[in-house]
């Protein structure tokens, strides 16, 4: 992926987007998204009830995408990509999927032991 190249006569919005999808029951038969934005478009004018209006918009029209395209998932593109697997992608989410039904984390060790405890 290429860096967005510099443009000193543009303003460019500072977004942050985090987005955690977890697996939920025993076999994995539900997911919980939880999704935090913050966003800062350097327009002084702009009022926060705006910004956070957006924001809102934003959330709905993926959450809505995110439920059309599982709805529909046999009949888009997306079965191919998953068989092809390029660049290994679908392996990893299958491989940190089952370590988290396991109660491991991928890279090894407990989901449920605090690193920072002791």
């Amino acid at each position: 992926m290429q860096p967005i190249p510099p443009n000193p006569s543009a303003v460019r919005i500072n977004l942050d987007v985090q987005v955690v999808v977890k697996p939920m029951g025993a076999q994995a038969e539900g997911t919980r998204m939880d999704m935090i934005i913050k966003a800062n478009p350097k327009i002084s004018w702009l009022p926060t009830n705006v910004l956070n209006w957006c924001a809102q918009q934003f959330v709905k029209l993926l959450f809505n995408n995110m439920v059309s395209l599982s709805t529909n998932f046999d009949s888009s593109p997306y079965p191919k990509r998953v068989e092809a697997n390029e660049r290994n992608f679908y392996s990893f989410v299958k491989d940190g999927l089952a370590a988290w039904l396991r109660g491991e984390l991928p890279e090894g060790g407990s989901i449920h032991k605090n690193p920072n405890s002791n």
